[in-house]
């Protein structure tokens, strides 16, 4: 299955609206874009179904921005350059905040 972009989020959204992402396995990918103001955060939902290989979440653009990939226990906070990744089957809350407005960011899932 190929993900499907999704739409940009607004600003301040929680984890309980976050932007279902989809379901990833080996060989999907996809980018969402965004634009926080202080204090705001864009939150989104992932399935990491597994598979012999690992789902990567990459943001780039706004360096004021950071994620945090939260899931049952696991907390990973990273910032611009910096990939995570997700090795471990399950459902994945991202949160993408920090940034200024007007500065956009790229916030990108990919499988390796």
């Amino acid at each position: 299955m190929t993900a499907t972009a999704a739409p940009a989020p607004t600003p301040n959204n929680t984890s309980a609206t976050a932007i279902n992402l989809g379901a990833f396995t080996c060989g999907d990918s996809t980018s969402v874009t965004g634009d926080n103001n202080s204090g705001t955060s864009a939150w989104y939902l992932v399935t990491f179904l597994g598979g012999p290989c690992t789902l990567n979440a990459q943001l780039s653009g706004n360096t004021g921005d950071q994620i945090d990939v939260d899931n049952a226990g696991l907390q990973v906070i990273s910032g611009p350059g910096n990939p995570e990744a997700i090795t471990a089957v399950g459902d994945y809350l991202i949160d993408v905040s920090g940034g200024t407005s007007g500065t956009t960011f790229t916030l990108t899932f990919s499988t390796s």
